[in-house]
């Protein structure tokens, strides 16, 4: 299990519920977003050592991306976002024809009954939770001051 404190957000929080909800929405979003991206470029680093540079067509680095989920999923979470790192494409049959299908990075993640498992995605959050938690502070911040500053 992952754990991360996030602290000293009070005066923040404070500040925020002066705003608009969609203002909220937005600056909460932004340094989700950014904090995230740090575990997206750990993800792709990792990933690019176990590529194999004979197939370049499908490459799974070039794959992970930083997307939000929706409100639905949010609310189903009881969260007012989710923000996710994965690969695009997630776990789509292989048989899609897509030559760029990077379906085998869960054969890499998770392992096979003949191959162990090499993770790349999972190790990228827990050796970055809590630079992810303090980017996500200060960028919070920096949203906060530039939303009361000019009011966007």
């Amino acid at each position: 299990m992952l754990e991360v404190r996030v602290e000293n957000l009070d005066e923040i929080i404070d500040k925020m519920s002066t705003f608009a909800s969609r203002l909220q929405r937005r600056g909460v979003g932004q340094a989700a977003r950014k904090a995230m991206n740090v575990v997206r470029d750990s993800a792709r680093s990792k990933a690019k050592q176990l590529d194999d540079p004979a197939t370049p067509e499908s490459v799974i680095w070039k794959n992970i991306v930083t997307q939000q989920g929706s409100r639905r999923a949010a609310r189903q979470a009881n969260a007012d976002l989710i923000m996710r790192v994965g690969v695009r494409g997630g776990a789509k049959d292989p048989k899609t024809g897509d030559p760029r299908a990077t379906f085998h990075w869960r054969f890499l993640e998770f392992g096979t009954s003949s191959i162990a498992p090499r993770p790349f995605m999972r190790p990228s959050l827990a050796e970055n939770a809590q630079k992810v938690s303090d980017t996500f502070t200060a960028e919070l911040r920096k949203a906060v001051d530039r939303i009361a500053s000019t009011g966007r």
